[in-house]
């Protein structure tokens, strides 16, 4: 449901618009919605109705137009306002109250800005104002006019006008602002932040005789209406202009990098001289330190685009080294990241940015970590020293490297100087290269995280997102190529799964071949096993980039066993079918020890082929996932994948048992099976946590049952189906329950055992019949049955006919129901379950009693009691009682009612039930008094109304629903006294309650 208050006030379901008229309907609900989720007193709400003077009878007739607006809003709606104490409580999702929405994304759109997103700010400032349709509460001005909320919400509509102004600003917007802003100033002439942006966007127009006549008439207001100056900002801008300051016609969102259009790919292939040779410019060798200023740093990519976070932080950091910098310390900044996630863009990028803080100049040298042979440190500082014409120490008491790296620290000490170390492979490597004290500024970037580098400020970077991705395409496909086809630009950025390689990739090949439209392109990266082969042109391609990191790990690790231990990891954990995986996870895909597993994947991601988003759990990126299983599959044999595949989907099904016996849930068909694998055990301390990991991993699940089925005939599919059932028909996820049971079916019809398939199909037809397809969903039922009885196995044909009961009372199909229970029944007499039996009688006798069948109810209530008294089934004696004493007072046997509904109490009472007790003693309370015996049903009613009010929150909020639905109980808690008990005889209100039918609760 949707509900706007910034305007009329308006409520929509699927229905569309509901109208809600103003008045005393519309003061109440838009009352409630303003403090949505929180109680509303009854006296403040009478009070605000009533404009300050409600009559004596308000409480009552809020009551009646409480009803009403409830019957307005239709079911749904309806449900969502509760009688709580001391008022009501109308209850909102989060998005769909607009003040909510709003308020959101105005905090969106002001952390956009602080961050210098410019254009995240003003996309989340615009959608904010948007959602304004005119004045809060326009409708319903009487309200209005008593709350301070509307004033409050018009101050933080002001505040997102002028926010979302200077994030267009900023963007260089400044010419479409202008008409606006002369509008606002019209209307807000003291506004000074409006006087200052039209001053702004006059001024970058090149209409500086504009703005300054608008300082003018702004000085000229205040002095005359206030007899105050403008501000000290708005007097600085006049200032500047008047000067004809330069640094006013920059957008604020370029000089801070927050928008500027940069790219975010890495710089792999491009021509970088690796230092073989004196870099241009660098003096003989013999020349003097200090003399030569380098400037070494590769030609920026001109469409850089994004990372205005990272930019911004990596340029606060370097710019401001001098000044923060500890003595002895030298600021060390590392970019990791997977290959081609834009590392080496980005670091050239930033180099470029903050060049002018490091006036000795800039060295820059490829490490080349990725390859076979990464370049040695000795001779890297060899080469530097070159470049800043010192003398290379040729041999010293110490090592070659030892004695360079003396020298060079020796040769930058007192420089400011810029040094750019690119695609190192560790911290081995690097820190040789550092310089010894403060001034320099270091910027490394590398596929490895380098845990070892202590001191350095670490910044890991994630994919582009969306629109940073997008935008990427846009630039260098074409931007107007690409408006014509949104959706298809839209699949091929999301194949690209936001790597900025494989972007830049795939928007040149398009740039490069004007008779493929983005469709075509799309169409090629859509087959998973061609994508990797799709994203490459000229010198650029992502399938080499990961093969390089790859490589890296087909050496020997330390830690690791043999050669290619990690590798292997690698490339199995590409197999793994679902967003992530957690350790347990990965120990049964790799046969391996948990401790083990774990090592190899911290491994995994201090290597940046792995990401970890969140403690325990793991991932690798979507296309080098692509890659890993494909090596997967060319390293190893088929049976390896397969047995790979099968123990993961066998230690699924073992660990969903695991989690449904901590929430005491029964697992259908839980036969052993040589397919379930129990290593590395999992435990759950409480059915809380066993919940939360059936809902953290329920992306996993069906993924799982995909990549199992899709390899042949194997046991896996049927038994994770029976493993998941409870859990989707818990959540009431039913198509995935639906696509989770067909792929068992068919492992289950090549079981030789015909039960197998027997038991999916009745689970298939439960989650098709209450998913919403109810006669395919009982015939599959049917099915099953066909086979059991064929078989022979009553207490499967016990199960199946109950599912089927169960499924034939959710379509409200009585007559079917009881037919089902009927025949449970006496296949409960068959097998001697006397127990079974009690239950099976009193679920019949309940279907009875909700079909009006009385007289079958009162008879099959005859032997139902007796025997669940017999065998202590005493939750079916207590709701046999509750009906019965429900259907006695219905029909007039007011004295027998008590009686019944008093036992009722009781047994509930014995079971340690006391929210279904008070269910049972608010009915003897209706008994009492239409019995004419007052005193006795507010007794009763007190004693209810306290076991309700023990409740937990989200259970007693159930119960006072109910409380509402009765009347009665309502006007003891709103008016101190039950209706009837003021004057003259009770009377006695329609037993059934509002759904005229007996023997009702709340989920029964």
């Amino acid at each position: 449901m949707r509900f706007a208050l910034l305007g009329r006030l308006e409520v929509s379901d699927e229905r569309g618009v509901v109208q809600v008229r103003g008045g005393i309907p519309g003061i109440v609900l838009a009352t409630l919605l303003w403090n949505a989720n929180t109680v509303v007193s009854v006296d403040r709400l009478a009070d605000l109705a009533w404009r300050g003077s409600p009559p004596p009878t308000a409480t009552a007739s809020l009551y009646n137009h409480m009803m009403r607006l409830r019957r307005l809003l239709g079911d749904e709606g309806g449900a969502r306002i509760r009688a709580m104490v001391p008022g009501y409580l109308i209850r909102v999702e989060p998005g769909e109250l607009d003040v909510d929405v709003f308020a959101g994304l105005c905090a969106a759109g002001r952390q956009a800005a602080r961050e210098g997103r410019w254009a995240r700010a003003s996309a989340d400032l615009t959608a904010a104002l948007a959602l304004w349709r005119g004045e809060p509460f326009a409708d319903l001005p009487g309200l209005a006019g008593r709350l301070e909320q509307p004033q409050q919400l018009q101050e933080a509509r002001r505040q997102a006008l002028e926010g979302r102004i200077e994030a267009d600003l900023a963007l260089g917007r400044h010419e479409e602002a202008i008409g606006e802003l002369r509008a606002l100033v019209r209307r807000q002439p003291l506004n000074e932040a409006f006087q200052g942006h039209l001053m702004t966007a006059l001024y970058r127009s090149g209409r500086q005789a504009e703005a300054l006549d608008v300082f003018l008439g702004l000085r000229r207001v205040l002095v005359n209406e206030l007899g105050v100056e403008p501000s000290a900002a708005v007097q600085e801008l006049h200032q500047r202009i008047l000067r004809a300051d330069p640094g006013l016609l920059t957008p604020v969102g370029l000089d801070r990098g927050a928008e500027a259009a940069s790219g975010d790919e890495e710089a792999d292939g491009e021509p970088v001289r690796d230092g073989s040779e004196p870099s241009p410019g660098a003096g003989p060798g013999t020349d003097p330190p200090g003399r030569l200023v380098p400037a070494q740093l590769p030609a920026a990519v001109a469409d850089f685009t994004g990372r205005a976070a990272a930019v911004k932080h990596l340029c606060d950091l370097l710019s401001a080294g001098e000044g923060t910098a500890r003595p002895g310390e030298v600021t060390v900044c590392v970019v990791t990241g997977a290959g081609g996630i834009g590392k080496t863009a980005l670091a050239i990028h930033v180099a470029h940015r903050v060049k002018e803080a490091f006036p000795d100049g800039q060295l820059y040298v490829d490490l080349r970590g990725a390859d076979k042979m990464p370049r040695d440190p000795g001779k890297v500082l060899g080469t530097l020293l070159r470049d800043l014409g010192v003398p290379v120490p040729e041999s010293s008491e110490r090592s070659e490297c030892a004695a360079r790296a003396l020298a060079f620290r020796t040769a930058v000490h007192g420089r400011r100087l810029l040094i750019v170390l690119d695609n190192a492979r560790d911290a081995v490597q690097v820190r040789p290269l550092l310089p010894g004290g403060e001034g320099c500024g270091v910027l490394v970037t590398s596929r490895s995280r380098l845990p070892g580098l202590a001191g350095a400020a670490a910044m890991n970077l994630d994919a582009l997102d969306a629109a940073e991705a997008a935008a990427l395409f846009g630039a260098i496909a074409g931007p107007d190529r690409v408006a014509a086809e949104p959706q298809a630009a839209a699949e091929v950025v999301r194949y690209c799964a936001g790597l900025p390689l494989a972007v830049r990739i795939a928007a040149a090949r398009l740039a490069s071949r004007p008779g493929w439209t983005v469709a075509d392109l799309a169409g090629r990266l859509a087959d998973e096993r061609r994508r990797l082969r799709e994203l490459s042109v000229a010198d650029l391609e992502v399938y080499a980039c990961f093969q390089m990191s790859y490589a890296q790990l087909e050496h020997s690790r330390p830690g690791y066993g043999r050669d290619g231990a990690l590798a292997r990891a690698a490339r199995l954990l590409g197999l793994f079918p679902g967003p992530y995986f957690t350790v347990h996870a990965a120990a049964a895909l790799l046969d391996a020890p948990l401790q083990d597993a774990e090592d190899l994947l911290e491994a995994l991601v201090d290597a940046n082929l792995l990401e970890t988003p969140a403690p325990s759990r793991y991932r690798p990126h979507d296309l080098l996932r692509v890659f890993l299983a494909e090596r997967a599959r060319a390293e190893e044999s088929p049976e390896v994948v397969r047995a790979a595949v099968l123990r993961l989907g066998g230690w699924y099904v073992y660990a969903c048992r695991q989690a449904l016996a901590a929430l005491e849930v029964g697992i259908p068909d839980q036969r052993p099976h040589e397919a379930v694998r129990s290593e590395p055990p999992l435990r759950f301390t409480d059915p809380d946590r066993a919940l939360a990991w059936f809902d953290a991993e329920r992306p996993n699940l069906l993924a799982v049952a995909r990549a199992v089925d899709a390899g042949g005939t194997s046991a896996v599919p049927w038994l994770l189906t029976g493993a998941v059932y409870n859990f989707y028909n818990l959540r009431g996820l039913w198509d995935d329950w639906i696509e989770s049971a067909l792929i068992g079916l068919r492992s289950a019809r090549a079981d030789p055992d015909p039960e197998t398939a027997a038991h999916t199909l009745v689970l298939l037809g439960y989650g098709l019949a209450v998913g919403g397809w109810p006669v395919p969903g009982l015939a599959r039922c049917e099915e099953g049955l066909a086979v059991f009885e064929r078989t022979g196995n009553l207490r499967a044909q016990v199960l199946t006919l109950e599912t089927m009961a169960a499924v034939a009372g959710a379509l409200g199909r009585s007559g079917q129901r009881i037919g089902f229970l009927g025949r449970v029944a006496a296949l409960r007499r068959e097998l001697g379950s006397w127990s079974g039996l009690a239950v099976a009688l009193g679920e019949l006798a309940l279907a009875y009693a909700r079909a009006d069948r009385y007289e079958e109810f009162f008879a099959c209530c005859d032997e139902a009691l007796p025997l669940a008294r017999a065998v202590a089934a005493t939750s079916v004696e207590a709701a046999l009682l509750e009906a019965l004493g429900e259907i006695q007072l219905r029909q007039g046997q007011i004295d027998e009612a008590i009686g019944t509904l008093g036992q009722a109490a009781a047994a509930h009472r014995r079971l340690g039930s006391p929210l279904v007790e008070a269910y049972a003693l608010e009915w003897l309370g209706v008994a009492y008094l239409a019995a004419g015996r007052p005193d006795q049903a507010q007794a009763v009613w007190d004693q209810a109304y306290g076991l309700f009010e023990d409740r937990p929150r989200d259970r007693a909020d159930g119960a006072w629903d109910r409380v509402d639905r009765l009347g009665v109980a309502w006007h003891r808690l709103t008016h101190g006294r039950p209706a009837g008990l003021s004057g003259g005889p009770p009377a006695a209100p329609d037993p059934a309650g509002p759904a005229g039918r007996p023997g009702t609760r709340p989920g029964g």
